[in-house]
């Protein structure tokens, strides 16, 4: 079996079990949101996603918002159907410019090399920011904050 078939399996596994684990949580505890998830209902107009990160990317077309990512990583490459987004940049390393031309609502990343990049796209009126994604245990939070923020909570 070759590499980018185990990396798209485990990704699949991953995926499944942080579905699993974000539906016990919430039969755990009476289907309540934890306190620190934003929110925040999604905008009226029509969201633009901007994702610089390969794993918010793949949430966010698994709960259903993928119609809505207008750019991504070079990295961003599942499913498929991501490879109709604009390309923004490398992973950690997106273009101002790249980004602005796809004219998002959201910016989503858990990491950017040049930290104020983030404070600019605050300051550019873009909505999103820094999903944390580093531990198997983030997953069902990250999850869950798109969804509130995509529109797509019960997806999530």
């Amino acid at each position: 079996m070759n590499q980018p078939t185990l990396i798209r399996r485990w990704r699949c596994r991953a995926l499944a079990l942080a579905r699993d684990v974000a539906l016990l949580s919430l039969l755990l505890d009476g289907g309540c949101a934890p306190a620190h998830v934003a929110r925040t209902a999604p905008p009226a107009r029509p969201l633009r996603i901007v994702s610089l990160a390969p794993s918010l990317t793949e949430m966010l077309f698994a709960i259903g918002a993928g119609s809505n990512v207008v750019g991504r990583t070079e990295y961003c490459n599942y499913p498929a159907a991501v490879s109709n987004c604009a390309v923004v940049g490398q992973f950690g390393r997106p273009t101002l410019e790249g980004i602005a031309a796809m004219q998002p609502t959201h910016v989503w990343y858990v990491a950017i090399e040049n930290r104020a990049m983030g404070e600019n796209f605050a300051k550019l009126g873009w909505q999103g920011g820094q999903i944390a994604c580093a531990r198997i245990g983030d997953i069902p939070v990250a999850l869950e904050a798109l969804g509130a923020a995509t529109g797509h909570r019960a997806e999530a």
